[in-house]
């Protein structure tokens, strides 16, 4: 339980919020602190429904919806 708890705290930490476990381990481990592998990372992650628009994903996630807003207002005006 405590690992969890940990590695919510660093994802969600301001500068991790945005990021993928894929990029929070190895940085993680380049100041030579380990919490937990990368996998356990994703799967904490996923269980408390906070994987979905991080890292590249978020970037994607954010130009479609202005791609969608976009052409919304184009259809209604």
């Amino acid at each position: 339980m405590e690992e969890k708890k940990k590695v919510l705290d660093v994802c969600n930490s301001e500068e991790f919020a945005s990021k993928t476990p894929s990029e929070i381990v190895p940085i993680l481990a380049d100041r030579g602190s380990y919490i937990a592998s990368e996998s356990t990372f994703y799967k904490v992650l996923k269980e408390a429904k906070q994987l979905t628009h991080r890292g590249r994903e978020q970037q994607c996630w954010k130009h479609c919806m202005h791609w969608e807003l976009r052409h919304r207002k184009a259809d209604l005006g």
